[in-house]
């Protein structure tokens, strides 16, 4: 796994990229503001894992090691955004990885993790 860490606009983003030969995600962390009302800062995006290597527990290995890097960096939840038109299979799977509903857009569908707890 290769893990990047980029700083953007003026410190107020810091955005993490674990990559693998098949597969990929980036973490997005708001300093200054929120995602919701909830005081969300963390979110999941770009998810992402070759059409070959799906269903091969890839996908679930990505997600594990970006909550890890989330609970690391000391939040307890995480957001993920997909589009209203993924795949049902995919939308159930982020349901069976402990992702709940928080809004629909109208574009999107938001569902939010909360992590167990913060890594010591």
């Amino acid at each position: 796994m290769i893990e990047q860490k980029q700083t953007w606009r003026d410190g107020d983003t810091t955005v993490f990229l674990l990559a693998w030969k098949h597969g990929s995600v980036n973490i997005y962390i708001e300093h200054k503001s929120t995602y919701f009302e909830e005081g969300d800062k963390v979110m999941l995006g770009n998810l992402w894992v070759d059409e070959d290597y799906r269903r091969c527990c890839l996908g679930s290995h990505i997600l594990e090691k970006a909550e890890e890097v989330v609970k690391r960096e000391g939040f307890n939840s995480v957001i993920l955004a997909y589009r209203k038109e993924t795949p049902e299979w995919l939308a159930d799977w982020y349901k069976k990885s402990g992702y709940e509903f928080i809004k629909d857009d109208g574009q999107c569908i938001y569902v939010r993790k909360k992590l167990d707890k913060k890594l010591e």
